[in-house]
């Protein structure tokens, strides 16, 4: 796991932190642990901060994935409708490692296309670049 999302950030001693103290917590399933492993390390791209700083935004998680969701949504605009009402719901029915996976899935899937969506554009730029050296 560490090694997959380690290539996201390039940093594979940072990325493999953030699992071992996800999963030494012992409230989080593996999945959630790979969820947040992920979004921490694509977090890591797009703001510069290590895979390790940004996976402190996931603290609070295992208290209210609900508020989580709300507060978090505030600062990275992440969150549709359809998604809090299902974390919502399933939280409200004690499914909370379920709702966390959902959040954290989905939290991962947005900041994956924002890196991609940045990688896009750099290239836009870098080819930009070049014709303009030409002339």
């Amino acid at each position: 796991m560490s090694n997959r999302i380690g290539k996201i950030n390039s940093n594979y001693s940072d990325t493999s932190k953030v699992i071992a103290d996800l999963a030494g917590k012992g409230n989080l399933t593996a999945k959630s642990i790979e969820n947040i492993g992920t979004a921490s390390a694509y977090m890591s791209v797009l703001t510069g901060k290590s895979a390790d700083e940004s996976a402190k935004s996931f603290d609070g998680i295992t208290d209210s994935v609900t508020k989580w969701a709300m507060e978090t949504n505030k600062q990275y605009n992440w969150l549709d409708v359809a998604t809090y009402n299902r974390i919502h719901a399933l939280e409200e029915q004690g499914k909370t490692e379920e709702a966390i996976a959902v959040a954290t899935g989905k939290y991962s899937e947005v900041m994956e296309q924002r890196v991609n969506d940045m990688n896009e554009q750099l290239k836009g730029l870098s080819k930009g670049w070049a014709e303009f050296k030409k002339e």
